[in-house]
């Protein structure tokens, strides 16, 4: 009997031995192939270069001639180097069809239990060959999707959830969802708590559309998430499924920042409390910080309160700049030409910065009819280089000849790369719809011109005049 166990455990060393032979002998007649090939004088690659070295082959894989590309590839499957992984992905979707069965092959036989982790690092890259039309990958994605997902291999995947790079993350998270792996509220919690917005809405998205249980922590997470949309489709959610928000978050919804999230929540809110009153206390009181004033106040305005405008002025005479903002545009959409336009012009002025890019938003919003000359009047004082340049934006409330005009004007306040872009904006939005200048204009241009000749050789072709 023993003599029986001896002469079977020797004809399988025998056939290990064999078999690993005619692996290294496949290997080695493979080699000798892409040496062959490659001591051609037509190819670019050195003659001597060591093609035992993965790195080498992994270089031969990006190589013009198909049939040395598909020597490396084969000679890497033979390998089973991990390393070459990401070259066999590529080479997966080779417009030469020999090529890309050698790397569907090569991976196949890398997928292992012990190169998971190297398939879950390179997952992106996996997903992308569903996004290739040359063929179709879906099965062979799939099967490599499958193998990752199986309970061995599952932990390797499911721990770069949290890494900072952020084609990995979502990557890994669209395949727990795809495959159903990604129903567990610990999970959810867990992927809240990281900071890219992409990956968090698509968790959520994913949670709200299947309905899947919201727990207290869950819902109160969701609505005070940092991102507004997440925000916002919680909120969708909640009234589709009829489920109540929290009363601990009624005042943070409705002095949200964002509009969308405000009217939703009052809509919720209606029956269980007074919005309106609220928001008008909220406007009036010092107890609340000043962006929560000011989004009552939008809040208000939103809902066309019968005592806006009232408060609107009342806000305008208070130092909390915020609210002063927040009422400039109310009263300015009300009446553009009124009392507000001065108040507007002073601001715009200014020499603190701070609010001068939301001001020259209100003159674009509400149409505020700045004239030429106090557009001119900015330009002329403008206190900065910054305030220069966000005076442009009020350009095209003018005639394209005044904007012109300002523009050359402006030139020496304005950075060289900046005053560049704006011209070359003003270039691109000429209709050619044949308006001449009129003679001031004409005049004005004229002795810009002759000022400085190379501005109207750039605008040769615009100018009805020489």
């Amino acid at each position: 009997m023993l003599k029986g166990l001896r002469t079977l455990f020797t004809r399988r060393v025998l056939f290990n031995v064999e078999m690993n032979n005619s692996v290294d002998c496949e290997l080695f007649l493979i080699q000798q192939q892409l040496q062959a090939m490659i001591a051609d004088p037509g190819n670019y690659i050195a003659h001597d270069c060591d093609l035992n070295d993965t790195l080498v082959l992994c270089q031969l894989t990006y190589h013009h001639n198909g049939y040395i590309r598909e020597k490396a590839v084969q000679c890497l499957g033979q390998k089973e180097d991990v390393a070459a992984i990401e070259e066999l992905l590529l080479a997966a979707n080779d417009w030469v069809k020999e090529v890309r069965l050698a790397a569907t092959i090569a991976l196949r036989h890398l997928k292992k239990g012990k190169n998971a982790a190297a398939f879950a690092v390179n997952l992106p890259m996996i997903r992308n060959l569903l996004q290739c039309q040359r063929y179709d990958h879906r099965a062979f994605v799939d099967e490599i999707l499958r193998f990752l997902l199986t309970e061995n291999s599952r932990p390797q995947l499911t721990c770069w959830l949290t890494c900072p790079d952020k084609k990995l993350s979502r990557a890994v998270l669209q395949t727990l969802i795809e495959y159903g792996y990604f129903n567990d509220e610990s999970s959810l919690l867990l992927i809240l708590k990281q900071p890219d917005e992409g990956l968090r809405m698509l968790a959520v998205t994913h949670w709200l559309r299947q309905q899947l249980p919201l727990s207290e922590a869950v819902l109160t997470r969701l609505l005070k998430d940092r991102c507004p949309r997440i925000r916002q489709a919680t909120l969708f959610s909640l009234t589709d499924r009829a489920i109540e928000i929290p009363p601990e978050l009624y005042g943070a919804l409705l002095l949200d920042n964002n509009m969308l999230i405000r009217l939703r929540a009052k809509n919720m809110l209606n029956d269980v409390m007074d919005v309106a009153q609220f928001w008008r206390h909220v406007v009036t009181s010092t107890e609340y910080t000043p962006s929560q004033r000011r989004a009552a106040l939008y809040g208000l305005d939103s809902i066309h309160d019968a005592n806006i405008l009232k408060l609107a002025e009342w806000g305008l005479s208070q130092d909390v700049f915020p609210l002063r903002l927040a009422a400039m545009y109310i009263l300015a959409k009300a009446n553009p030409d009124g009392g507000v336009k001065g108040i507007i012009l002073t601001t715009l002025a200014n020499p603190d910065a701070s609010g001068l890019r939301f001001m020259v938003n209100i003159c674009v919003w509400c149409r505020v009819p700045l004239t030429f000359e106090e557009i001119r009047q900015l330009l002329e004082n403008a206190p900065s280089v910054k305030h220069a340049c966000a005076y442009c934006r009020l350009y095209p409330n003018l005639n394209k000849w005044d904007g012109l005009i300002l523009l050359l004007q402006s030139q020496h306040k304005l950075t060289e790369e900046f005053a560049d872009k704006q011209l070359a904006i003003w270039q691109r939005n000429f209709n050619l719809s044949g308006i001449q200048p009129n003679a001031p204009q004409r005049q004005q241009l004229q002795a810009l011109f002759t000022r400085n000749p190379e501005l109207h050789n750039r605008l040769w072709g615009y100018i009805p005049f020489k």
